[in-house]
This record gives C-alpha cells, structure tokens and sequence, in this order.
C-alpha cells in the first residue's frame, strides 16, 4: 500500500484484501473503503492505516465484538447521520467465509480452530444468557442440529454433548471443558 499526499489529495493505493477507514472531517462519520482500488482523498477526508481484510480459514472461527447491525438482506444499516449503527457490547461469531473488513468500531477476536470433540468424549457447555426456543443457531455433527440443541436453557445452566462431533460455538454460550469418558474395569467403582 502506497500513501502519496499534496496539498490538497491524498492519493491511496489500496491491494487486493485490504482496507482502510475514511473519516469525513465534516461530518465526523467513518466509511470503509475496500480494494483493490485506489482511492483519492477530498480535502475534507482524513484516511486511516491500510489494514488487512479478516480470513478465516476452514474449520476456524473468529468472536466479533461490536457488530454491526443488517438488515432482512444482509445490508449494514446506518443511522440518521449515516454512521454505521453497531450492536454495542454484544458478539457475532464468524465462521470460514470470504475475506471481509471490519466496520469501524469492530473489534475481531483470534481466529481460533473449531473444538473437535472425540469418541469417548464430551464438550460442557454453559448458558449465558436464557434460550427460550432452543439455541437455533448451534450447529454441531457438520451442520446437523442434536436433539439437545433445540431445548430451551436458562442462564447459568450446563450441559453436554456427546462425541464425536464438531462444535460451532455459539454467541450466549460458553464452552466450560471437554471431558474425556472414564473407563472403568472389572472389580473397579464398586464399594
């Protein structure tokens, strides 16, 4: 990425899966502009760093704080004054997708493997906030929702499932250990 100013442009040069935060001095409200593009600067914009677009390779995920808000067709919905309205204090987490940018004001946790639970194994979950219809997004077995999935779980509430499987986390819920089964012997475990 090449930044060149003048006196009154700034010229961006913006590659292929990298963005950069626009901020109207005017108006006080930041855009995303996207590449591979190159981008002039009115004098009334102020363009941020050059930054990275998020990858999130297969078999992956990553916690997004602060995401922004869509609509019914998967459209950023913006304010009065045009600012990218956020959903301040919660999380979205995003699976293996195409490269995408953050708004301004997101935040991107690591990018971190799916939990891959065993045979012989179980992952303990735990609720942090209530789920009335069930955990609707939860998808465990490659996509394929459990039985146990659907039950509706109150806050605080813990519970397991069983390997193998993957785990596709969930927002609300919090992945306390994985256990692993105890295998007891002849003449063991009786008192």
């Amino acid at each position: 990425a090449q930044k060149m100013s003048s006196e009154h442009f700034q010229v961006v040069k913006l590659p292929a899966l990298h963005y950069i935060h626009i901020k109207d001095i005017n108006k006080n409200i930041v855009r995303v502009v996207a590449g591979p593009k190159t981008f002039y600067c009115e004098d009334f914009e102020e363009a941020g760093p050059v930054l990275k677009m998020v990858c999130i390779p297969p078999e992956h995920y990553a916690i997004v704080h602060n995401p922004v808000v869509r609509d019914e067709h998967g459209n950023v919905v913006v304010n009065d004054k045009g600012e990218d309205k956020l959903r301040h204090g919660d999380e979205e987490i995003r699976f293996n997708q195409d490269p995408f940018h953050l708004h301004f004001g997101e935040v991107c946790g690591p990018i971190t493997p799916l939990p891959i639970i065993k045979e012989n194994q179980a992952i303990v979950l735990q609720a942090k906030r209530d789920f009335e219809k069930g955990i609707e997004d939860h998808k465990a077995n490659n996509g394929k929702e459990k039985e146990e999935d659907s039950q509706p779980r109150k806050a605080g509430e813990k519970w397991q499932l069983k390997g193998p499987l993957v785990y596709y986390p969930t927002v609300g819920v919090e992945i306390v250990k994985i256990v692993s089964a105890i295998v007891l012997g002849p003449n063991r475990g009786e008192t």
